[in-house]
């Protein structure tokens, strides 16, 4: 089964964990890493740094010693290196996204560009203009969904 990169960043590394096996970490621009484990084989070729959310980096399979079928291990870890509720992170994104597309304010590109209808035109919405716009046009946004949504960005 295919499995993608939940936001854009940075390959950090892909090792051979003993007890994870075939194992692809990603850093992410606000410090945060995610990390992919028992994959069959992964994407990653020498001298390729970045990634997208959504490019393939791998396969799930049943590689490392604490592996009992095939299945994706995955973490959200915070810039001290500890484990987070991948949950908290996906929902506030995705949930934005939904609200938005169930009231035709929000339009996605092939290329993962984001678009928000504010005032009758679109808006590109970016990591530079993303709190401003959202802040002043939306309700109820948190300033840690916001920080979510930006992974998404």
């Amino acid at each position: 089964m295919p499995i993608y990169a939940a936001a854009r960043g940075k390959w950090k590394s892909f090792t051979n964990d003993p007890l994870m096996g075939n194992t692809v970490i990603l850093e992410h621009e606000n410090g945060y890493t995610t990390v992919y484990g028992h994959l069959s084989k992964t994407t990653y070729q020498n001298g390729f740094t970045t990634v997208k959310a959504g490019d393939l980096i791998g396969y799930s399979g049943d590689s490392g010693k604490m592996c009992f079928g095939p299945h994706l291990h995955f973490e959200v870890r915070d810039e001290n290196g500890i484990s987070m509720n991948p949950e908290n992170f996906i929902n506030a994104g995705v949930e934005f996204k939904d609200w938005a597309r169930a009231r035709s304010l929000m339009r996605v590109e092939e290329d993962g560009s984001i678009y928000l209808l504010i005032k009758g035109g679109l808006t590109k919405i970016n990591k530079d203009n993303c709190w401003d716009i959202l802040s002043k046009n939306t309700w109820g946004i948190s300033e840690n969904d916001y920080q979510n949504l930006l992974d998404l960005l």
